[in-house]
């Protein structure tokens, strides 16, 4: 991440504290081969097409192509976004109509991937400090770090797991402990 280019003006925009953000300048996360791109840019981070992320990056990949129809093309779905969202394409291109339904669907396709890359990261993330001695398997020394960990992944509004950080910790010390070795006292 440090070869990353920052626009000069980010800085301006969003501060010092907040530089980072400036990563995303220019960038759209409207489709599925973008965020695939940054999350392998930015953080070495992939998954298989066949798990709940990507799946549900797929489900929003339709809606990227949808938005695609109704905001770059006067509402109308091309034959590039028909076909893309394996539609037959009608002779003439159709009109995209979204009612409250299809909109609560897609807010709920957009819920379903921002939790389900939440929840991989947060896995991946785990294992890689395990792998690299990061977590040493005992709470007092790994407290700080998890509880930071879990403040940035974990949902309380989805309350999915264990409420706590030291639960959720407790939950995995079986798969930490396997993984690091301890030095003996």
């Amino acid at each position: 991440m440090a070869d990353q280019m920052v626009p000069l003006g980010a800085l301006d925009y969003y501060g010092a504290e907040k530089i980072g953000m400036g990563l995303f300048e220019g960038v759209s996360f409207a489709g599925e081969a973008e965020v695939k791109r940054r999350s392998s840019t930015l953080l070495n981070f992939s998954w298989p097409a066949t798990g709940s992320l990507g799946v549900a990056l797929s489900s929003f990949d339709s809606v990227c192509h949808i938005r695609h129809a109704s905001v770059h093309s006067q509402g109308m779905l091309s034959r590039g976004n028909a076909r893309a969202l394996r539609v037959q394409p009608a002779a003439a291109a159709s009109q995209v109509i979204v009612d409250f339904a299809h909109l609560q669907k897609i807010a709920l396709i957009c819920m379903s991937l921002v939790r389900a890359y939440n929840s991989e990261l947060f896995k991946v993330t785990v294992e890689k400090w395990i792998s690299e001695k990061v977590l040493t398997g005992a709470w007092a020394d790994d407290r700080k770090i998890f509880t930071s960990l879990c403040a940035l992944f974990v949902s309380d509004v989805d309350a999915v797991g264990p409420k706590t950080a030291n639960a959720r910790y407790k939950a995995l010390l079986p798969k930490i402990a396997k993984r690091v070795s301890r030095p003996k006292a």
